[in-house]
């Protein structure tokens, strides 16, 4: 209820208790006198009293409004510069395969909400489920995700759940104008992400209103920033490569594969004058979100690892679609591949320092066992952060498999010349992954040729 609202019903209730006491008079027997001065003595000390409760109401609301304001400064949502580290959040998810690791996210997220007492609560709840979106892509969406016996999936119940304490925050606090909208289009960012993260690159063409429905004047944080734009250039990005394929009837589900590729080279110039000026304005808006996200997340080797890999894509496809090699995409997506090592790096760390601390090892092992545990995938996250690295690693030979060009590693080692395919070591960890299966499967056909 607004303060405006409170006030008025106090004046007018304040107004009835004056007239009220007039009818009664009248009623009762009183005289009507052009100056009732019997009347108006009687009733002085009723309507100071009053007006006196109006005036306590009015301070205290006003003092209340003051106090929420203020215990809403400093709140993350609002800090320009805070930009949340992801991982300190990864020793929280340890769980050994999806269903756990889903479960252990909602139970964490719940507690949270759940001890939600207060805008400013709201506010550090909000800022920690942004902050640990990126880790949300890892859950699938199969019979594995669900979360209660009404068959609702884990991102669907997350929306739900912050969508129902936002309501109770706002019947039960005065939150003020700027605070609330912050409020709101950062929940509509945790959406849009949701949205995209249960699509794949083979569904028809998304709905992009939840993305552009945000005003993003109130996504004010580097986290929140690098979100909107990441996921800004990603929605283009998708669309691109959708028209791309109706365009010039491509009928593989991935278009990064080397047979994808094959056909996006042995296309490309079918596309109309009309065509390709829809796809390359999609590219370009891509290409300006992802290098804006990057300029905020460059030291965040967790983000950079998906940015970089997201802009090399649309890089590449610019390239090819517009003749003419505008863009360095193998370097950035070198980057993508070094930065995706450097994530099971750092997870691998994680742990070995949790299995130490269980183990007790003596620490003349610790080197040994470090090495051992960069081999292993012991947990989901690390599996899927494995997969990742994979994957970014067979979009590029796929790349350069199709166009018959010498394949080097990042640091400018050859791996395989281009007359060497046929005797070409696929050296990919995980590649049992069946999300991996299109992409080694084409160079296992070029293989055999």
């Amino acid at each position: 209820m607004s303060i405006r609202y409170k006030v008025l019903k106090i004046i007018i209730a304040i107004l009835a208790a004056f007239v009220g006491n007039g009818l009664f008079y009248l009623l009762s027997g009183g005289k009507i006198e052009l100056i009732p001065v019997k009347w108006l003595y009687e009733n002085t000390n009723i309507f100071i009293s009053l007006i006196a409760l109006y005036i306590t109401i009015y301070t205290y609301i006003s003092i209340d409004k003051v106090s929420s304001i203020s215990q809403m400064e400093g709140n993350p949502l609002e800090e320009i510069d805070y930009f949340g580290s992801v991982f300190h959040k990864l020793q929280d998810f340890d769980a050994l395969d999806e269903a756990s690791y889903t479960h252990n996210i909602k139970t964490i997220l719940t507690d949270k909400l759940k001890r939600v007492n207060h805008p400013y609560a709201f506010s550090n709840a909000l800022e920690f489920i942004i902050d640990s979106l990126v880790l949300y892509a890892a859950i699938g969406n199969n019979e594995k995700t669900k979360v209660d016996e009404t068959g609702k999936d884990f991102k669907k119940f997350l929306i739900d759940e912050i969508n129902q304490k936002y309501k109770d925050i706002k019947n039960k606090f005065f939150i003020a104008s700027r605070s609330s909208q912050i409020m709101i289009h950062s929940i509509k960012l945790i959406e849009a992400i949701l949205y995209y993260q249960q699509k794949n690159e083979y569904d028809e063409l998304m709905d992009f209103y939840l993305l552009i429905s945000i005003d993003s004047n109130y996504i004010l944080n580097k986290s929140s920033r690098v979100l909107y734009h990441n996921y800004y250039g990603l929605y283009h990005q998708r669309h691109a490569i959708q028209l791309t394929k109706q365009s010039l009837d491509i009928n593989t589900d991935r278009l990064f594969t080397v047979d994808g590729i094959k056909t996006l080279l042995n296309k490309a110039n079918q596309l109309t004058a009309k065509q390709r000026f829809m796809i390359l304005n999609k590219l370009e808006d891509a290409i300006h979100a992802f290098d804006k996200a990057l300029s905020i997340a460059s030291s965040s080797d967790i983000w950079t690892c998906y940015l970089y890999f997201n802009l090399s894509r649309s890089e590449y496809l610019y390239n090819v679609l517009s003749h003419k090699p505008s863009y360095n995409w193998l370097k950035h997506i070198n980057q993508a591949i070094d930065d995706r090592f450097r994530v099971n790096e750092q997870l691998s760390y994680i742990e070995y320092e949790r299995y130490v601390s269980n183990k007790n090892h003596k620490s003349k092992t610790r080197d040994k066992d470090y090495e051992q545990l960069l081999k292993k995938e012991t947990t989901y996250l690390k599996a899927y952060y494995r997969y990742q690295e994979s994957f970014a690693k067979l979009v590029k030979y796929s790349i350069l498999i199709a166009q018959e060009e010498d394949i080097y590693d990042s640091k400018g080692a050859l791996i395989c010349p281009k007359d060497g395919y046929p005797w070409f070591d696929i050296d990919i960890p995980n590649r049992d992954n069946p999300k991996l299966k299109p992409f080694i499967e084409n160079i296992e056909r070029i293989q055999t040729i």
